[in-house]
């Protein structure tokens, strides 16, 4: 069988022994059907720049529609841009065309759907072998099949960039200290209207403000600048600052006005603290039951910002401008939850501006009525004896008898194997039934093959449910989980709570 590369080669030697359409005026029809495959392109060449050819993409059939491809010849290493619009004397002019650009053995290389309006443009260097594909279409039709139901008459134009601006470039520095900032970015806008700023749809270039400076020549292919109208957009933490559009002509260098960003005030200091609705002791964000506080925009407009925060071991928090240095002054709400413990949402506040603090005091979180905790983790020697076995706690912290079942969930990630992960239940539901403030301790185990390789990990899930009539399972209100990991031919870790909660999350 013969190489496909080698197939596709020969096929376009018999297409260049053809004919070829010279587009040496500015304006030839060249849309020649079939058309419509790669290796039946019209073969066009262009014997000077800048030129147009006129064409059609045909009333979609059947399933598809139709696609024009063309085989171009130029000058090797020569920059070109190629733009593609509706043809508007044309009395049915395409609406919505899309340019795509490949190689000889028919890959597409880039593609453009929209630059101006509904226009396409591409800018490419002329290949070393001095030819190239270019494929007309509609809109949306990414894989080049005729996936659109576009058409209409087009003007297909090619020039090269014969005219360059010298470059464009400027200061991008803070108001009130002159300085710029690391964060900072600019983008440059090209225009079609030098009074109208809504035409300064199409970024051809940005760069970080390095130093409060930037410079550009060349747009984001490397080709360079055109003579016409600019914008440029300069970005500080999502905030922006615009320049006037400006002209730039053939090889001026042009010196944008500096442009000023004033940093935005941050949102004041929130503080306060978490604790037990019952006992008043505070509740840990850094340990179990590993607590957090989330500051949240309200109300959402097109986006929320929030950011969550880890009380200490005391259960203190705090929010301010260099934890949250994106957040406004604002209303905000936030919401407090701990494990074991119901999760609170206070009133919306107000957030206050840097330099000013609020202190909410204390959020009392009141303890879930059952709370099950792992009070002892597998041990190495049950493990050694190819037995996990933990105990667990089950507490019942409301002032009425509780009744329900226990019962525990192992589950497992086994790397290395035709399965990589498992999951079984340790055990039968165990019936309990518990007086108000009472605590019991219960027992569970599964096996642990000795066969399992390193890095395997093995989690138990507790759940306590009051369960539906005769089925345990039903309405479980709480849970508590452990995580081991083998770590050697026969050593393994127990994770710590706040490792196995992660990895339960996780999954």
């Amino acid at each position: 069988m013969k190489n496909p590369e080698y197939s596709i080669t020969q096929r376009w030697a018999s297409r260049l022994l053809l004919p070829a359409l010279c587009l040496a005026t500015s304006l030839a029809h060249a849309d020649v059907e079939p058309n419509d495959g790669c290796l039946s392109a019209d073969r066009v060449e262009l014997s000077s720049m800048p030129t147009t050819l006129n064409g059609t993409l045909e009333a979609p059939g059947a399933g598809r529609g139709d696609i024009d491809f063309y085989l171009i010849s130029a000058t090797p290493e020569t920059p070109v841009q190629i733009t593609l619009e509706g043809d508007s004397e044309h009395t049915d002019a395409l609406g919505d065309p899309m340019l795509a650009y490949l190689g000889l053995g028919c890959e597409l290389l880039a593609s453009n759907d929209d630059y101006f309006s509904l226009m396409s443009r591409l800018p490419l260097y002329v290949p070393a072998s001095g030819t190239f594909v270019i494929a007309v279409t509609g809109s949306g039709d990414m894989t080049l099949t005729g996936d659109h139901r576009q058409s209409g008459g087009y003007r297909l134009s090619f020039s090269t960039y014969s005219r360059s601006v010298g470059s464009i470039s400027g200061l991008y520095l803070d108001a009130i200290t002159g300085r710029y900032t690391p964060q900072g970015s600019v983008e440059l806008l090209r225009c079609t209207d030098g009074d109208d700023p809504e035409s300064c749809t199409a970024p051809v270039a940005s760069q970080g403000a390095n130093g409060g400076a930037y410079s550009f020549n060349v747009d984001w292919d490397g080709m360079p600048l055109e003579p016409g109208y600019y914008r440029v957009e300069a970005r500080f933490r999502e905030e922006s600052t615009w320049s006037d559009i400006f002209s730039v002509a053939e090889n001026q260098h042009y010196r944008v006005p500096t442009l000023y960003y004033e940093e935005p005030l941050g949102i004041g200091t929130i503080e306060g603290r978490l604790v037990d609705a019952m006992t008043g002791v505070g509740l840990s964000g850094e340990e179990y039951p590993f607590a957090s506080v989330r500051l949240r925009q309200f109300p959402c407009i097109e986006f929320c910002y929030s950011v969550d925060v880890a009380p200490d071991r005391a259960g203190y928090f705090r929010f301010d401008e260099t934890i949250t240095p994106d957040l406004r002054p604002g209303e905000y709400s936030i919401t407090a939850s701990a494990s074991d413990y119901e999760t609170r949402q206070l009133p919306t506040i107000a957030s206050g501006v840097e330099g000013e603090t609020l202190s909410i005091g204390d959020i009392a979180l009141d303890p879930k009525p059952v709370r099950i905790s792992v009070t002892s983790p597998c041990d190495s020697d049950s493990i050694d004896g190819g037995i996990c076995r933990y105990r667990v706690s089950l507490d019942n912290r409301s002032p009425e008898q509780i009744r329900g079942s226990i019962w525990s969930i192992a589950s497992g990630y086994l790397p290395g194997g035709t399965l990589s992960s498992t999951e079984f239940q340790a055990g039968d539901p165990v019936p309990i039934s518990l007086r108000a403030g009472e605590s019991r301790a219960f027992y569970f185990e599964f096996p642990v093959p000795s066969t399992l390789r390193g890095d395997s990990t093995i989690c138990s899930t507790t759940y306590f449910g009051e369960g539906y009539g005769n089925q345990p399972y039903f309405n479980p209100s709480v849970n508590a989980s452990s995580c081991l990991t083998k770590t050697g031919e026969a050593e393994y870790s127990i994770l710590s709570k706040k490792e196995s909660q992660a990895l339960i999350e996780a999954r």
